[in-house]
């Protein structure tokens, strides 16, 4: 009996397709891999990558009602931060602030990396501090000494 040419061809189709057909459910294992792997990214992508914090701390808020503590409490934030950093806190005077805000006088001298350490971590780290104005002048021994005014929002 003779094989025809199609007879011919079809079983060599078939004989390929068995042959290939391990690496396509590979491949088609890897492409469900990826697109769980895919999908996960996605859905960390759309996710925040932290809680908001809000502006005005519960440390500030504790004192509503009554700007005098709330300067007080700013006053010994700063005077805690200044410390830590091994600064010589020569005057801390609460002043008086528009309705809302608290604010502190202050005079802090060190070294200078000290004093640029201290006023980072006073705007950056929370509860909301800004200074209001502030001044670097030489200070005695090769020290700086930064003066200023703190403000921060209690209400």
């Amino acid at each position: 009996m003779r094989i025809s040419r199609l007879g011919a061809g079809a079983a060599g189709g078939l004989l390929c397709a068995a042959l290939i057909l391990p690496q396509a459910l590979q491949s088609l294992d890897r492409l469900s891999d990826a697109r769980t792997e895919h999908a996960q990214l996605v859905s960390q992508a759309a996710r925040p990558e932290r809680a908001a914090q809000p502006l005005v701390q519960a440390t500030w808020r504790a004192t509503q009602g009554d700007a005098t503590a709330a300067s007080r409490a700013l006053s010994n934030r700063i005077r805690s931060v200044a410390t830590s950093g091994g600064l010589l806190v020569e005057m801390l005077e609460l002043r008086r602030a528009p309705q809302g805000l608290a604010a502190v006088a202050f005079r802090i001298s060190g070294p200078e990396k000290s004093v640029i350490a201290f006023a980072d971590t006073i705007g950056r780290d929370p509860p909301l501090v800004r200074l209001r104005q502030w001044q670097f002048a030489q200070g005695e021994g090769g020290g700086v000494r930064m003066s200023g005014i703190a403000v921060t929002p209690w209400q």
